[in-house]
Order: structure tokens, then C-alpha cells, then sequence
């Protein structure tokens, strides 16, 4: 574009530089600055930004590796990796290149050795023939014979032309001759075509460098309860937090008050007391079975000292608390062989044939049940309980090949897999449940210690599914661990932390719940 005078106006509106003629015109009520009045101000923006970008650029470079020496190198290190990869798929096909020379020899020995055996028959049977015809034709002129030399030949040739004959036949172990020669390599068109495909894998390339996995971060918001702060009437404070869990459809947070005897209700939003439930003997660990009569209300499973496992309609359990009212929330309870439940996780599972006989469901149901999952600390086993009734319908861990060395903290991945904590032998099992009551152990991570990725008395898991990571409570090592979907070590966190004992996410807000059971308070991280 032309101006007609010189250029000295800055138009925002437009981000543009103009001139006068312009900010009469095209430009008319636009928000219009002359560049010697915005010069100092935008020119200490402009350093700011720079500053900003610069500074970006540098932390952009440092975490990718973009330095010149760094760039440099990785010209280099390319080069190198053509050499090497190359010598990899030489050696590779060169392998491959002598395993088919290897059947191919062997192929050509078996068809040699097959064709000398075949050969060897026929020569046989021509020299037996030869030998049969040559003493049958001692009989040609039978009738001219003496008595006397008839039965010699008789007694003496005759006998040894039929042993002659017995021979040829066993010679023969085929219907027709031609069946010597009628063999041929087997129809190997699919089996070629299998390993055409396979063989087209040796051209893949893949990366071998693991990508970076960024560890979630936790930063210390606030705590939501501690030992100073007394609630209710009974003038009575937290004592030790076992567990801690959400509720979205009463917008509460529940915390389980082992020695005070108690589940403590708060809000959700604003983190503030709402009451306290103390029907409920020596709670541990807690679970919530979300939609359980599929009106949108959740369900409290508890389980507590008296070896036994609770299920109650959560709502009305609160509300009985609130009015002070005696409840009727009791779903069922099961206490069949429990001893100490330590941890819980519901979970839609296929099952097939495992349905009760007392307990008769519909089809659907006996396929696809909604069960609970819960850890037996003492029994060193998990049980398998069906939410619908409470009853017991499977166990892992007893005489089944799974070992279980004091299970305590449970979760699931997004593959189906049991991430079961086990306080006993400080480590971290994967258990794929087969849909027959039982489990297979895919893999284990973890031993007693406090370096990384070790344990000092396990408590807690939870598996984090936005970042799929795997954080852990080790208790006596006075953190918290993360651990990628793998169970490779990630981070670990100590601040504000003292003993924790179990902790649950906010999905929604992202806030992270930590019962801390020797500071006695629920903590709150983001």
C-alpha cells in the first residue's frame, strides 16, 4: 500500500502502522496510537515478551535436547545408526539366508536317503524275480522228469521257490509299483504366505528409546481435617484416618476414623464438616459402588474389625446422621471366612458358571456381574463378592498358584488388570482376573527398602487413569510414590506427608485425598 504522508500512527484495532491520510480514512474510529506516545511503553513490552520468549526457547531447547553440541552430535549419532542398522539386517538375512540353506540340505537328504530306500526295494524285487524265474524254470519239463528227480525238486526246489515268493512279498509293502515314485514336496502356498508376512517384519523399524513419561505433580493445597479440630457434640478429634473416598451424588468426602469408631462426612465443594456416622464398628477401608440401584445413588461398602464387610445406601445413611435418626441404610453384610479387609474396588466382571444356586439371577446377570473386590490382610488372599447380594463367589490366593503376601491396597487399570499392593512383601502384583474365579499373575514390581521404587511398609494404591501412572502409599518411607502404567519409577513426594495410609482422586477437580494416619488428618494436594 501507497500513503500519501509519512508513516507515524499505530492502528491496534487492526495491528497495522498507517499514516495521518490513513487514520481519517480506512482507519476512522479505530483505536489509534502515535508511534512516539506507545514508543516506550511497547518497547519495554516488546523486551518483556522477548525476555519471555528467549527464556522459553532455552527451557524448550534444554528439555528436547536442542543445543548445538547437542545437535551436532545426533548428525553423528544418525550416521552411526545407519551403519549399525544396516549390519543388523545384514546379519539378520544373512541368519535367515543359512536357516533356509539348512532345510533346503535337509530337504535334499531326505528326498536322497527316501530315493536310495525306494531304489534299493526295486533292485531287491528284480534280483528276487530273477532267482524265482530261474527255479521255475527247473519245472518247465515236468512231465519228462523220473520220479526220483520229480520229487527231489519237489521236496528241495519247490519249498525254496515258495520262500522265494514269501520274500518278494514282503518285499512289496506297497499296493503298485508306481507308488515308489509317487511322492512330492507338500503344498506349502499358506504356509509361504505366513512367512512372507513374517519375513516382512524384519524391514519394520521401531524407536527404542522409551518416550518420557511426565510424572503427575502434586502441589500441598490444604488440610481438610487434623487432630486439632474437634467435631460433633462429642467434642471428639481425629484420631487415625484409615481411608479416605468421594461420593459425586452427595457431594461428600468420607473419611474412616478407626479408633473413634466413625465414618466423618465432609463437603465436597467446600471442605466443610457435615457429620459423622457412628453405626459402624472400627471402620477400615471404604468403597464406593457408584449407581448401585441404577437411580443415580452410590453405595458405601465399609470394611471393619469385626472381620466383616458392609454395604449401605449411602444417602440415606447421611440423612439418618443428619436428623439423628436410627438408620435403615443396611444393604447386607457378609463376614463368611473375612479376617481383616484391607482394601476394596468394584468393577463390571464376565464370569461364566459362577452364578448361586440360592441366589438365582437372569442370563445377562450370570455373565456380566458387578462385584467387589477386597483384599484379605491377614488371610493373604482377595475375596470376590457380588454386590447385588454380598455373597462370596470366588477367591484368589488359597491353593490356586497366586501368591499374596499381605494385600492391602487394591485398583484397577484400563486392560482389566488387578494393581494389588501387598504390605507383606513390599511390592506392587498384576492379577488378570480369566472369568472363571480365578487369576493369572502378569507381573510384579517392587521389594523392602527405601530407594526408589522400593517399599517400607505398603499401604495404598491408587491407579490414576487420566495420566495412567500408579501412585503409591509407602507409609513408613513417609511418601508418596509414582510409578508409570509399567511400574517403572516416575517421582516420589514428601512434603507435608508423615505416615500415609491411603489416599483417592478427584476426577473432576484433580484433587488428590491423602489420609495421613500418623499426623492424624486428611491432606489435600493438587
Amino acid at each position: 500500500m501507497i500513503h500519501s504522508s509519512s508513516i507515524n500512527t499505530f492502528c491496534k484495532t487492526c495491528e497495522q502502522l498507517i499514516c495521518a491520510a490513513c487514520s481519517v480514512h480506512s482507519h476512522k474510529g479505530h483505536d489509534l496510537y502515535l508511534i512516539d506516545s506507545i514508543e516506550k511503553e511497547e518497547r519495554e513490552q516488546l523486551n518483556e515478551q522477548l525476555h519471555d520468549l528467549k527464556k522459553e526457547i532455552v527451557e524448550f531447547e534444554n528439555e528436547h535436547a536442542l543445543d548445538d553440541s547437542n545437535v551436532n552430535n545426533e548428525l553423528e549419532m544418525i550416521e552411526e545408526m545407519n551403519v549399525k542398522l544396516k549390519q543388523q539386517g545384514l546379519t539378520l538375512f544373512e541368519s535367515l539366508k543359512s536357516m533356509i540353506e539348512t532345510q533346503q540340505e535337509k530337504l535334499n537328504r531326505s528326498i536322497d536317503d527316501m530315493c536310495e530306500k525306494h531304489k534299493f526295494v526295486v533292485l531287491q524285487i528284480v534280483e528276487l524275480k530273477v532267482k524265482l524265474m530261474t527255479m521255475l524254470s527247473e519245472f518247465d519239463q515236468l512231465e519228462r522228469l523220473s520220479g526220483l528227480e520229480m520229487m527231489e525238486r519237489k521236496i528241495v526246489t519247490f519249498k525254496k521257490v515258495c520262500e522265494l515268493f514269501e520274500e518278494l512279498k514282503s518285499s512289496c509293502k506297497f499296493g503298485h509299483m508306481s507308488e515308489l515314485h509317487g511322492y512330492e514336496l507338500v503344498d506349502a502356498t499358506s504356509s509361504l504366505k505366513i512367512v512372507e508376512k513374517e519375513i516382512d517384519k524384519f524391514s519394520n523399524i521401531v524407536h527404542s528409546i522409551k518416550p518420557k513419561t511426565t510424572p503427575r505433580k502434586l502441589d500441598y493445597v490444604s488440610t481438610l481435617v487434623d487432630s486439632n479440630t474437634t467435631y460433633a457434640t462429642n467434642n471428639e478429634p481425629l484420631s487415625n484416618p484409615y481411608d479416605v473416598k468421594l461420593s459425586y451424588p452427595c457431594n461428600c468426602i468420607l473419611v474412616s476414623d478407626y479408633f473413634q469408631n466413625r465414618i466423618m462426612v465432609f463437603d465436597l465443594e467446600t471442605k466443610q464438616f457435615k457429620t459423622t456416622i457412628k453405626t459402624i464398628p472400627r471402620p477400615h477401608c471404604l468403597c464406593i459402588e457408584t449407581n448401585y440401584n441404577a437411580q443415580f445413588n452410590d453405595a458405601l461398602l465399609v470394611g471393619c474389625n469385626d472381620r466383616s464387610v458392609y454395604k449401605y445406601d449411602l444417602k440415606s445413611l447421611i440423612e439418618a446422621s443428619v436428623n439423628k435418626k436410627q438408620h435403615h441404610a443396611l444393604i447386607w453384610k457378609q463376614s463368611d471366612q473375612l479376617e481383616y479387609p484391607s482394601g476394596m474396588v468394584v468393577a463390571y466382571q464376565y464370569f461364566r458358571n459362577l452364578s448361586s444356586p440360592k441366589s438365582p439371577v437372569s442370563t445377562r446377570q450370570q455373565d456380566t456381574l458387578r462385584i467387589v473386590y477386597v483384599c484379605d490382610y491377614t488371610k493373604n488372599c482377595i475375596h470376590l463378592i457380588r454386590l447385588q447380594d454380598g455373597e462370596i463367589i470366588s477367591r484368589f490366593g488359597l491353593n490356586d498358584g497366586i501368591v499374596l503376601q499381605g494385600p492391602w491396597g487394591i485398583d484397577m487399570n484400563e486392560l482389566g488388570e488387578l494393581i494389588v499392593g501387598e504390605t507383606g512383601s513390599n511390592r506392587i502384583q498384576f492379577l488378570k482376573p480369566d472369568g472363571m474365579g480365578s487369576c493369572v499373575s502378569v507381573k510384579s514390581f517392587g521389594q523392602n527398602g527405601n530407594g526408589n521404587g522400593q517399599f517400607n511398609f505398603l499401604r495404598g494404591i491408587v491407579y490414576d487413569r487420566a495420566c495412567k501412572q500408579i501412585m503409591t502409599c509407602d507409609f513408613s518411607g513417609r511418601r508418596i510414590q509414582v510409578f508409570d502404567r509399567n511400574g517403572e519409577y516416575l517421582t516420589s513426594y514428601y512434603d507435608q506427608i508423615q505416615g500415609p495410609y491411603n489416599f483417592c482422586i478427584n476426577d473432576l477437580t484433580r484433587e488428590v485425598f491423602i489420609a495421613d494416619y500418623s499426623k492424624k488428618r486428611i491432606v489435600v494436594f493438587k
